[in-house]
């Protein structure tokens, strides 16, 4: 889904002419998150919002952005169980895509939604992990106590690791998305008992 798609479907194109997806792009940095009837719409527009539109590095902290921001952020919990958005990688200008995963949760539902942020979150490189990939945070129990838990995937392989002291260390690799996420619900979960959400 592109900004196009979306834009038609708020109606934020009405009475307006643009040229391209970058003028586009414009139009929905400055609007407010928009609840349609379609679930599955509303959270395809909230990641790309996320992913493609916001910016952390380079949002002013105005009103205006703050009230817009608060309608996207709000969303995230009524319409994503696994997935939160935060920090800023410095490296691709985006938001940073962290994975809550309860201990015992349902595997199946958490791989078809992280795997609609997937597509979306730009490759760099990594000086310490001498890799270029997507990078996956974890939000795990610990809450980083021993340092932080992420992954890099990496021509199609799931490369998990801890970073403590600015040293990264690869714990183990994975060939699917499914199977990273089994590992790190069973390992590496935010919470023991799993707790139903909106």
């Amino acid at each position: 889904m592109d900004s196009i798609e979306i834009a038609q479907k708020w109606n934020v194109k009405s009475n307006l002419l643009f040229d391209d997806e970058e003028a586009l792009d414009s139009v929905l940095r400055n609007t407010p998150f928009q609840f349609t009837d379609d679930k599955e719409f509303d959270r395809l527009a909230l990641i790309y919002w996320w992913m493609k539109i916001y910016q952390p590095g380079s949002y002013k902290s105005d009103k205006t952005d703050y009230e817009i921001y608060k309608t996207y952020s709000s969303a995230v919990y009524h319409l994503l169980k696994y997935c939160r958005f935060g920090g800023y990688l410095v490296k691709t200008g985006q938001s940073g895509l962290q994975v809550n995963l309860n201990y015992g949760c349902n595997i199946e539902e958490a791989t078809n939604e992280i795997s609609l942020v997937i597509p979306y979150i730009t490759e760099c490189e990594f000086e310490n992990e001498e890799l270029k990939g997507k990078y996956i945070d974890i939000f795990e129990h610990t809450l980083s106590e021993y340092g932080c838990y992420h992954a890099i995937l990496a021509d199609g392989i799931y490369i998990f690791g801890i970073t403590s002291y600015s040293n990264w260390r690869e714990i183990e690799r994975f060939d699917s998305l499914m199977n990273f996420l089994k590992y790190v619900s069973t390992n590496h979960y935010y919470q023991k008992e799993e707790v139903e959400t909106e």
